[in-house]
């Protein structure tokens, strides 16, 4: 590590919210949360926002996202720490965390005088209660509340003990394409291609209005991000005029990577680091309380990285280095939270997937120098974010797969290791079918149509067997995707090519698609670059945790919650009276059908409204499909797949059917 990185490592506060045991602890809240009191909830953003949002009051949603973006990154309060090398924040200053009221803030009311008291002054706490009175009825929250009948209200509230619950953390993870999207174009690029389409629009389209919309508000956005970094390339400029030293030949080596970046495509492995974060830092923590990156480092940056290792201007050492400062930024994306997400959530982590491994879409290893560089950083400077995933196959480069093994000696638990044979299957089985049909034409894979057809029509087919032939019959369809992708020897190859050259089914563009999978956040996967995933429309109430075992207990008590005698459940038989396994089954089946149905009713409401109120049109622009369809990432039909939020082999003899089956969309 860098004397520079480790001096900025080491000055940092970890603005993680901390999980303790309550002074009083119960069943239901044995533990309590607090912040450093050294960490301050910044007001800025919050204020900043709300004017924006009293201006534009009776405009269209979309546009008035991207007006208070706009009104956000011009006007908010940047800095530049000595020895940064990698630039850009979200709050006031250094130790602070900002709130995002147009979401969610009612949660925060409660806090400001209890576990978050000496994180705010008295003077803040006033100025954040008025701009929170005129959120309450406006905000996420305040309109799902008002939208959801009494029998959901009492439980999204937590007023009943219940084996669902729902936490106020919005997801809303867009994999953004950098690969084939912003790294080759650039915002100054994308923004001429939104102005070209907008030109294009024909007033007979029946959703010109939308299109036009969308366009409107993508190119404020751009121009907003494009005015951010200058304001940084400014900065730094002002600094290095009066630095002396290796001080000023960093402010001036800032300054002209932001005076770059992110507006024009990237000439060097440093500036594509800084576009990155930039375009990161805006769409997942300025923009959106969000999570997750979903990139693969290795493959993203290497055209950059091998250019300049190549001509000379670039060594591993410096390399490692930029990824340390990348590291730090990353780490440092801190949120505020209550105390339910915060439990969930334990430590703060913005599951900010980074993978590297896995196959390129020919199926060999795409593993290569930079991602050891990649792990020789997360062994240095040894922060808790980015999450480093390793995408492991047979043909992995074994040099890869020991420094892989050194990272995990460290005990920081990095890098997390992925089967990739088993994922890119998977995908191909259960998330490819979910891809609408439109985003299959935009993603040359118009075939993907038939593909879900086929399925439906099989189920449905199959659907009138008896029950155990049935179940046979389904748990081996489950996997034909990926035996039509790649099964059958040269004879299916033959047959593969020939639907190929007849322009019916292009199974090496479906099966590359696959193979370019990621990690988006946790463990939920995305199609690199090309779909946006884990909350395309979720919002703070989509996050529903149902609780097996309290099912049980429902069963045990017949619907009632045993610590407050109350009918939470639906009433089932008396367990005594069970004679076989089957009427203990179909009673527990009732109560988990219950708890799924009131998910899905909640979801409903929340995605309507979510899809109305809270559009991202900087993360669209940044996503070649939104701009391609003229519509908002949220809208259905994009190449979304929020109905997938883990990666695993789906076993119908081990899950129940109800939740197997809900696409809670």
């Amino acid at each position: 590590m860098s004397l520079t990185a480790k001096k900025l490592n080491e000055e940092r506060i970890t603005k993680a919210v901390q999980i303790t045991d309550s002074d009083q602890p119960c069943v239901s809240m044995p533990v309590k949360i607090k912040l450093d009191p050294n960490v301050k909830v910044c007001i800025e953003r919050a204020e900043l926002i709300t004017e924006s949002y009293r201006k534009t009051e009776g405009e269209p949603w979309i546009i008035r996202r991207a007006k208070a973006l706009d009104h956000l990154l011009r006007n908010m309060t940047i800095y530049i720490l000595e020895g940064e090398q990698i630039v850009g924040n979200y709050a006031s200053n250094a130790h602070s965390l900002p709130t995002y009221p147009e979401i969610s803030c009612r949660w925060l009311d409660d806090e400001l005088d209890d576990a978050f008291r000496y994180n705010v002054v008295e003077e803040d706490k006033e100025r954040l209660r008025k701009v929170h009175a005129f959120w309450h009825e406006r905000n996420v929250e305040g309109r799902i509340l008002a939208s959801l009948p009494e029998d959901l209200r009492e439980y999204i509230e937590a007023s009943k003990s219940t084996a669902m619950f729902t936490l106020f953390w919005p997801l809303g993870c867009f994999t953004l394409d950098f690969k084939d999207w912003v790294f080759p174009k650039g915002l100054k690029g994308i923004l001429g291609d939104v102005c070209a389409r907008r030109e294009g629009l024909s007033k007979d389209d029946p959703e010109y209005g939308e299109r036009k919309e969308f366009y409107d508000a993508a190119e404020i956005s751009i121009k907003a991000v494009i005015a951010f970094a200058r304001r940084y390339s400014e900065l730094a400029w002002q600094k290095a005029s009066s630095a002396k030293g290796a001080a000023k030949e960093g402010y001036l080596r800032v300054a002209e990577v932001c005076a770059w970046v992110p507006e024009n495509p990237p000439r060097t492995f440093h500036e594509s680091l800084q576009s990155f974060f930039f375009c990161h830092l805006v769409t997942a923590q300025i923009n959106w309380y969000s999570v997750g990156i979903g990139q693969r480092f290795d493959q993203i940056l290497w055209p950059f990285y091998g250019k300049d290792r190549q001509e000379g201007g670039l060594t591993y050492a410096r390399a490692v280095e930029l990824l340390e400062f990348l590291w730090i930024k990353l780490d440092d994306l801190g949120q505020i939270n209550p105390i339910t997400t915060s439990i969930y959530q334990a430590g703060g982590t913005k599951f900010q997937n980074i993978s590297v491994g896995g196959v390129d879409e020919n199926g060999n290893d795409a593993s290569n120098e930079l991602s050891r560089a990649v792990l020789d950083a997360t062994i240095n400077i040894r922060t808790p974010q980015p999450a480093i995933c390793l995408l492991y196959h047979d043909k992995l480069d074994p040099g890869l797969l020991e420094k892989a093994v050194d990272c995990i000696a460290t005990g920081q638990g990095q890098p997390a290791v992925f089967n990739n044979d088993v994922c890119v299957k998977w995908h191909l089985n259960k998330s490819v079918e979910l891809l609408y049909p439109e985003s299959g034409e935009y993603l040359g894979v118009p075939h993907l149509g038939l593909v879900k057809k086929g399925d439906n029509l099989v189920r449905k087919l199959v659907s009138h067997l008896p029950e155990p032939l049935r179940e046979r019959i389904e748990f081996s369809y489950d996997e034909w995707p990926y035996a039509a992708y790649t099964g059958g020897g040269r004879v299916g190859d033959m047959f593969r090519r020939t639907l190929k050259k007849a322009g019916l089914w292009d199974a090496d563009k479906g099966l590359g698609i696959a193979r370019g999978w990621a990690p988006t956040s946790c463990v939920g996967g995305g199609f690199q670059g090309k779909v946006t995933i884990q909350g395309t429309l979720t919002s703070i109430l989509i996050f529903t945790v149902l609780d097996f075992v309290k099912c049980f207990e429902h069963v045990m008590y017949q619907g009632v919650e045993p610590e407050t005698g109350e009918q939470v459940a639906p009433p089932t038989p008396d367990p005594r009276t069970f004679a076989t396994y089957e009427e203990f089954f179909n009673a527990y089946m009732k109560q988990i059908e219950f708890q799924v149905d009131r998910a899905n009713r909640a979801y409903q409401i929340a995605e309507r409204i979510y899809e109305e109120q809270m559009p991202r049109p900087f993360a669209s622009a940044c996503t070649e499909t939104c701009v391609a369809r003229g519509k908002d990432g949220t809208r259905r039909g994009d190449a979304s797949i929020s109905e997938i939020f883990s990666i695993g082999q789906r076993e119908r003899r081990r899950m129940p059917c109800c939740c197997e089956e809900a696409r809670l969309r």
